[in-house]
């Protein structure tokens, strides 16, 4: 069946891209089995197979240059679990954002549906919205952050928040 197709049986089929999407966003895997390379982390018996697998969702920072999938596979993994997917860029959020993306995910919770928030460039946060970021991170269900400059220095702060209990 077509994914457009409303009636699909298929449950990871997403919608076909716009055509007048740039050709990023056009040739953008859309579901697992697109997904070319990665298989340290999408082979048998790897972190996100075994999530998938599984059926369990959890945080996780994705880390490495542009262009690699880091988007594609947050985008991928809120479409295979249900989840809403939120995206914040660093450069371009502020504290509001983070606080209507923790209020929209609570909205979510309380339906029963699990929230993705994907913060872009997290080392870019200033200190104060670091510190906020850690306070509303426990409100969410799964938060992916995407450092790349000096990973280890600037995104310490958040490795031990994103665990879960």
């Amino acid at each position: 069946m077509c994914p457009q197709d409303l009636f699909s049986t298929e449950p990871d089929a997403a919608p076909a891209p716009d055509p007048h999407a740039p050709l990023a966003e056009r040739l953008r895997p859309r579901t697992l089995a697109d997904v070319v390379g990665q298989s340290h982390l999408l082979g048998p018996g790897k972190p996100l197979r075994l999530a998938f697998d599984s059926g369990k969702l959890h945080s996780m920072i994705l880390w490495g240059p542009p262009g690699v999938g880091k988007t594609t596979l947050a985008r991928l993994t809120a479409q295979a679990f249900g989840a809403d997917f939120i995206a914040i860029s660093a450069v371009l959020s502020g504290v509001k954002d983070i606080r209507e993306a923790v209020e929209r995910a609570r909205m979510n919770q309380k339906i029963g549906r699990a929230t993705i928030l994907f913060v872009d460039e997290v080392h870019r946060f200033n200190k104060y919205i670091k510190v906020v970021v850690n306070q509303q991170l426990k409100n969410i269900f799964c938060a992916i952050f995407v450092p790349w400059h000096n990973f280890q220095a600037r995104s310490s702060m958040i490795l031990g928040q994103v665990q879960h209990g």
